[in-house]
């Protein structure tokens, strides 16, 4: 059994800062992998940077390659954003692990992204409403969607844990 831990959900979820706090508070010997930063070090370009010059399918087929090459155990995946809708990586996902989508609110996703020091290459506040209603479906199949309306990052990784534990 794949005993990995892979954190969906739009940018501004928090998948990131919750995969710390999960890997800081499971008992288990987990490792902690964020796909941003593996790809970042990768290719030696900040994310917006790939964006800008190499385009966002060439990002989508980086991402694509870091899942199929995927080989951890007893790992915490932090995803991209949009990692789960490009060509068949939402069955890779799943095969890697259990899935839990961090679900929040368009409005507190807004506000978590104006908080924010990261940048964010395909954050345009036009159209975030219209991805975020053509996400949502997808992220919603994941094995767990955890309501994260109020809850600290500690109080979300707790329940990560119980679920995981189940």
């Amino acid at each position: 059994m794949n005993k990995n831990i892979i954190l969906i959900g739009m940018m501004g979820a928090g998948k990131s800062s919750v995969a710390r706090v999960l890997q800081n508070t499971m008992d288990d010997d987990f490792d902690l992998i964020d796909s941003d930063t593996i790809i970042e070090k990768k290719i030696g370009l900040s994310i917006p940077q790939i964006f800008a010059d190499k385009g966002e399918f060439f990002f989508r087929d980086l991402e694509e390659n870091f899942i199929k090459n995927f080989s951890g155990s007893n790992t915490i995946l932090s995803t991209g954003g949009g990692m789960p809708f490009y060509k068949n990586n939402w069955k890779l996902l799943n095969r890697l692990g259990t899935t839990f989508f961090l679900s929040h609110s368009l409005k507190q996703l807004l506000e978590n992204i104006s908080k924010s020091k990261r940048p964010r290459p395909l954050f345009n506040e036009n159209n975030f409403r219209e991805l975020y209603e053509a996400r949502l479906p997808l992220y919603q199949k994941a094995d767990y969607s955890i309501n994260c309306a109020n809850l600290h990052q500690t109080e979300i990784a707790r329940k990560i844990i119980k679920l995981y534990k189940a």
